[in-house]
């Protein structure tokens, strides 16, 4: 039987803090793009104009009529009116920017507006990380199989979305996953995301450097000095890497307390994982107090990193054995193990939430 396919074109764009990146998908496919154009974070007025006028640029490179635009942006917003909020990491947006409707009226088109962490883990979650994972456990044999994810983007600050089995977790306010704002495990008051990205880092290296009248570095040269012996200033260079990699894996382990998955890492940080994925990981698989003293696992299971050859051999293991049953000639088996696993993205960040967005676009414009 030929497999049917769904002809509608549409636009999509990553709307990033560094960087717009707009795509055309269709039948699960790029088939333009990326066009890439830097953010202008300080003026809502230029970005306006800037997604504009990709989105003209991009609709010149089509032979066919686009159906939708469906895109990925920080919260807060008022995604299902397309009405953006006030955003931290975008300083000239003030709030109730009706994005969406001004968009429908200039192109003619449906537009729909997802937050961008969301978009990212269901794209990792549909075609990326989670079914990678899956086969690989199938390859090695074992019985265990995942349908829950959460999504982390470290980039200009932190992202994070959470898809459970096939439904992406946005809430009754369209906030659901905003663990940057969770309470920072480094200092009582602080959210998470004071330690977590790319202005949190540059500006921890300089205090732990003593750069205090300098500019900001960029983080990957700072990940570069880490990853240097010979550099006179690898040790505040690694130790601002760390506290960012044990606040992004305190986060982590929360969400993984009431998502419980695989956590698949991306954004414009993740080139910078084998700087801070120790601590991150060693957040994972610490523990905690009770009052008496008795510790707890910081998770109810080992976490391990699956960018590790070691690690993702003894993840891929199911570890099952016999346990005989009280009072009766008979053994049951355990087993698969508990276990979660940590990696990298693996359609890359930008095509992650493109992927998504087109899905979502061709899921409502399916239900009318």
């Amino acid at each position: 039987m030929a497999i049917k396919k769904d002809n509608h074109v549409i636009l999509t764009l990553d709307a990033g803090g560094t960087n717009f990146r707009f795509y055309a998908w269709q039948n699960k496919k790029e088939i333009a793009g990326p066009l890439m154009k830097s953010a202008v974070p300080e003026s809502m007025e230029k970005t306006i104009t800037l997604i504009k006028d990709g989105l003209k640029e991009l609709t010149a490179q089509l032979t066919t009529k686009p159906s939708a635009i469906s895109f990925g942006f920080p919260g807060p917003c008022d995604y299902k009116k397309g009405i953006v909020g006030k955003l931290p990491n975008f300083p000239g947006c003030t709030g109730d920017i009706p994005l969406g409707p001004y968009l429908e009226k200039e192109f003619g088109i449906p537009v729909f507006i997802r937050n961008d962490g969301n978009l990212f883990a269901y794209g990792e979650y549909l075609a990326g990380f989670l079914p990678e994972v899956n086969a690989m456990l199938g390859i090695s044999g074992s019985v265990k199989r995942y349908d829950n994810l959460i999504g982390l983007t470290i980039g200009t600050g932190l992202g994070c979305g959470i898809v459970t089995k096939g439904v992406v977790l946005e809430g009754d306010n369209g906030s659901g996953g905003e663990i940057w704002c969770t309470q920072s495990c480094l200092h009582p008051g602080h959210c998470t995301e004071a330690y977590v990205g790319k202005l949190s880092l540059s500006g921890i290296f300089n205090d732990l450097a003593g750069r205090t009248d300098e500019a900001l570095l960029d983080p990957v040269v700072i990940a570069d000095m880490a990853r240097s012996k010979d550099n006179p200033l690898r040790a505040p260079a690694l130790k601002a890497f760390q506290v960012m990699g044990q606040a992004a894996g305190e986060a982590a382990a929360n969400c993984l307390s009431v998502a419980d998955g695989l956590v698949v890492i991306g954004g414009g940080l993740s080139g910078t994982y084998d700087v801070f994925i120790t601590e991150f990981m060693a957040a994972l698989n610490g523990s905690l107090l009770y009052r008496n003293g008795h510790k707890a696992g910081r998770l109810p299971y080992p976490c391990y990193d699956l960018e590790n050859d070691g690690q993702r051999k003894l993840f891929s293991a199911d570890h099952v054995h016999n346990i005989p049953i009280p009072g009766e000639n008979g053994y049951c088996s355990t087993g698969p193990c508990m276990r979660s696993g940590v990696g990298l993205s693996r359609l890359g960040t930008s095509a992650a939430i493109c992927r998504a967005a087109y899905e979502i676009a061709i899921q409502q414009i399916k239900a009318g």
